[in-house]
């Protein structure tokens, strides 16, 4: 739910074609893209915190498979992702000592490689005994293509709106010429 849903609405948020709400101002957006993104961290963190739990709980061993190791770099990811976006969000809170425009491209990037890796681990689990064994190859098929197709759309999202930046850029650029 969080990453699947949460998290990709919260980053379609800037999209005019993907939105739920393609024609409010970009404050608003912006507004419920931080809400939807802290309730997924919030999510995540709670859903890593009850497997580490019951990790503990049945004896298992931790971080052993590529699915638990990407896991945990991806809620470390996170953590350092909604840091960033708490300095987009906030411009006087500036960890990095970087221009507001620079952290908002920075923000947008990191983004996109987080929740990449987000998606391969989400993959990596579909490889677990459990999902295996609990699922059948169209089931597995469909589970693995819709990350794919969800990953895709993202991923191209971000590269269009960068696009459209760096060409808004030039032609300002031109016109000063």
């Amino acid at each position: 739910l969080q990453f699947s849903f949460l998290m990709v609405e919260a980053i379609l948020m800037f999209s005019p074609h993907s939105s739920l709400i393609p024609t409010l101002p970009r404050a608003t957006k912006a507004f419920w893209h931080w809400v939807l993104q802290t309730t997924a961290i919030i999510l995540a963190l709670i859903g890593f915190i009850v497997i580490f739990v019951n990790k503990n709980l049945h004896g298992k061993s931790h971080f052993v498979s590529w699915h638990g190791t990407f896991g945990l770099v991806v809620i470390i990811l996170i953590l350092v992702q909604a840091f960033q976006g708490v300095s987009v969000l906030y411009p006087k809170f500036n960890l990095l000592s970087k221009k507001l425009s620079e952290r908002k491209v920075l923000h947008a990037l990191l983004g996109t490689l987080v929740f990449a890796l987000g998606s391969a681990t989400i993959v990596l689990g579909f490889f677990s005994n459990w999902f295996v064994k609990n699922s059948n190859e169209a089931t597995w098929w469909g589970s693995v293509l819709s990350i794919l197709a969800m990953t895709g759309v993202i991923m191209g999202q971000v590269v269009k709106e960068f696009e459209a930046r760096k060409k808004s850029v030039k032609e300002t650029v031109k016109e000063q010429k």
